[in-house]
């Protein structure tokens, strides 16, 4: 373990709970993660709990000018109470426009894993013709048969951009991210400053992080810790079989390979970890009652 993670984290309650409006709920969904699936969840929950759902279903930005940050905080708190809302941002304190902040959740998945599943989701004639457009370096010198036929090993090994992570340059698609905010830096791999602003917001004003390899227990944290929103969730969850099944084949690398990501993704792991404490804590919480 990092030696950025120093014990436990400190509570499992947000330490402003206090300031946080409870009849808004936020999910900042991390992609890979299982967000369509917890998505969906609370588009059932909604009718069930009696509070209204909505989800952003264009493709957006994640990192918001000052200006967007702001038109959208303000949007978010002209809704009908109780409300919940999900899209693919990365966190905005809500204290910075002058609102009392949501109750914010999210999902986090092993680093690794969520890579490898992320690779073979973008195997795709779409998707290599959007990184085309963009002059991607992910696809620099690669024709799409080239591109699409590459594993995740031949990948890592090849040192290609896609499954190479170095020091200090931008990263959207990483986890830390999506918890640090909306600052530049927050991008960027190995930032000891942004992997310490995301267990900072993290420990803020989350209420619940749940982790995707622990899915069930993760419902059972979000219906003791948000009864208003996630009350029954254990309950409807099973009855509706699996709401959104990954039609990708699975797919996993090497021990050395996993061995080399894992080295290249010190924070990111680290980060997983903190949080796999922080919810393992809650779990025992609610068990305690």
């Amino acid at each position: 373990m990092n030696q950025f993670i120093t014990n436990q984290p400190s509570s499992i309650h947000p330490f402003k709970s206090d300031k946080i409006q409870q009849d808004l709920l936020y999910y900042n969904r991390v992609p890979k993660t299982g967000s369509e699936n917890l998505g969906y969840l609370l588009e059932e929950l909604a009718k069930r709990n009696n509070f209204t759902q909505s989800r952003c279903y264009k493709p957006s930005d994640r990192k918001l000018t000052k200006e967007n940050q702001r038109a959208h905080v303000l949007d978010i708190n002209k809704a009908p109470r109780p409300f919940s809302y999900h899209k693919h941002v990365y966190f905005i304190n809500f204290e910075t426009f002058g609102q009392k902040n949501p109750i914010w959740i999210s999902m986090v998945r092993n680093p690794v894993e969520k890579l490898i599943s992320r690779y073979y989701y973008n195997r795709n004639e779409k998707t290599y013709n959007k990184l085309m457009q963009k002059n991607s370096i992910n696809v620099a010198g690669l024709t799409e048969s080239e591109w699409e036929s590459n594993t995740a090993d031949q990948c890592i090994e090849k040192l290609l951009p896609e499954c190479h992570f170095r020091i200090g340059t931008p990263r959207p698609e990483n986890t830390i991210p999506y918890f640090c905010g909306q600052e530049d830096e927050c991008l960027l791999v190995g930032s000891k400053w942004a992997f310490n602003q995301a267990k900072h917001n993290l420990e803020t004003w989350y209420t619940v992080v749940g982790v995707l390899e622990h899915f069930n227990l993760t419902l059972t944290v979000f219906e003791a810790f948000i009864p208003q929103f996630f009350r029954n969730v254990s309950a409807l969850y099973p009855s509706l079989g699996e709401p959104h099944v990954n039609k990708n084949s699975h797919h996993t690398i090497t021990e050395a390979n996993r061995r080399t990501l894992m080295t290249n993704l010190t924070l990111e792991m680290d980060f997983y970890e903190f949080v796999v404490q922080r919810f393992f804590a809650q779990l025992y919480e609610t068990q305690k009652q």
